[in-house]
């Protein structure tokens, strides 16, 4: 695995696997939809390009704020908290759609979100599943969304089963040797007809 792959989720399960301090008080926590995705290449753009994809990305935060139980941003990487699926699902292919020029990597899960919340902001965020989300993002195939078996199964369990698609891609190895996962490919299932799975499988031996 390339270490550029890796390094944003490294500094993401960095800044998520912070405690509280002694005298601060941890609110507790809640079963949540993660998503968190990157660009592929940023650390490499020049300076003016980065900021062009700055200003999208401010814009996009902004324009959905008071929308999701978190968003917030680090660099080039989207992290959003959803209590549905629906909301996480629709918002992933909204980023893929918008920043479908830079190939964003996209990765779902869902579990245990510890925070901890200041004036009704949360202001810290830690816990085992927001560290998987974060060693799943790297391996992801750039312009697509990937998700664990858990969402798999509350999707199956939701009625936006019908309007997605998605494709298991096998038991594979998480970045930084963080174990093995179960992970599917999600697709709008208009886009499904013409869609050559078996020749989209090849890109992922390398992970496998």
């Amino acid at each position: 695995m390339n270490n550029d792959l890796i390094s944003l989720a490294t500094t993401i399960v960095n800044i998520f696997s912070k405690r509280p301090h002694k005298n601060t008080t941890q609110k507790g926590n809640q079963v949540l939809f993660i998503l968190l995705s990157d660009l592929p290449g940023y650390s490499k753009m020049n300076n003016n390009h980065k900021q062009a994809i700055q200003k999208k990305i401010e814009l996009f935060t902004d324009n959905h704020k008071g929308e999701f139980r978190y968003i917030n941003t680090w660099g080039d990487s989207f992290i959003i908290l959803s209590n549905t699926i629906k909301q996480l699902i629709d918002v992933a292919f909204k980023l893929e759609y918008d920043f479908a020029e830079y190939k964003m990597r996209i990765a779902l899960h869902c579990g245990a979100v510890y925070y901890q919340e200041s004036g009704g902001d949360i202001t810290q965020l830690y816990g085992k599943d927001l560290d998987k989300t974060a060693r799943i993002e790297p391996i992801v195939i750039p312009k697509s969304i990937w998700c664990s078996h858990r969402v798999l199964d509350y999707i199956s369990n939701d009625d936006i089963g019908s309007n997605y698609q998605t494709f298991f891609l096998g038991d594979l190895p998480l970045a930084k040797n963080y174990g093995r996962e179960k992970l599917y490919l999600i697709k709008k299932r208009e886009d499904c007809d013409f869609f050559d799975f078996e020749r989209y499988k090849e890109k992922i031996e390398n992970v496998a």
